[in-house]
């Protein structure tokens, strides 16, 4: 990943896909550690990149990849990449048409039943309780929501759901 002022390889894409994260936050690297000058480098030429050598991906790569749910690469870094922070990440779009990266989490409110067990955790949800909390999420979309160290907060039919814009996209 070559980023301004930081360029690493990365073995685990869920790392590169977390820091990539981070980056579309603020846009800033000053004070990450790990960089790879040898990373920072490279530089593949037309034909490198035509016969294979290399994927090269810019930002509106990356956020055309991740508006395809079908989104698959000869190069299993990339695929990897995508896929983790497909699962980091939302692409959507306003109803005025501007895109954003959005960072959004949902938690099930956790409660305990009358015998002190604890229930309501989002493991080994089926799919009726995975369908409802696509559609509260779409509701959230839709809702003003407070705000909370920068993130929209809303407690809503037994969830948390918070959700965060790392960017908006030209």
């Amino acid at each position: 990943m070559q980023l301004p002022g930081y360029a690493h390889h990365y073995d685990d894409m869920a790392q590169a896909a977390e820091d990539y994260k981070v980056f579309l936050q603020d846009g800033n690297t000053n004070g990450w550690e790990g960089h790879e000058q040898d990373a920072a480098d490279i530089d593949p030429t037309y034909e490198q990149q035509r016969n294979g050598g290399y994927e090269i991906m810019d930002a509106e790569d990356i956020q055309t990849a991740l508006a395809n749910p079908d989104f698959d690469s000869a190069w299993y870094n990339v695929s990897g990449f995508i896929e983790e922070l497909k699962a980091n990440v939302s692409l959507r779009t306003s109803n005025s048409g501007i895109r954003y990266i959005i960072d959004i989490h949902a938690d099930r409110t956790i409660t305990q039943n009358s015998s002190g067990k604890v229930v309501g955790t989002t493991e080994g949800m089926d799919a009726e309780e995975s369908n409802r909390l696509d559609n509260l999420i779409d509701e959230f979309e839709e809702a003003h929501n407070d705000i909370v160290n920068g993130w929209e907060v809303q407690n809503h039919g037994g969830y948390t759901i918070r959700r965060k814009v790392l960017a908006t996209l030209a």
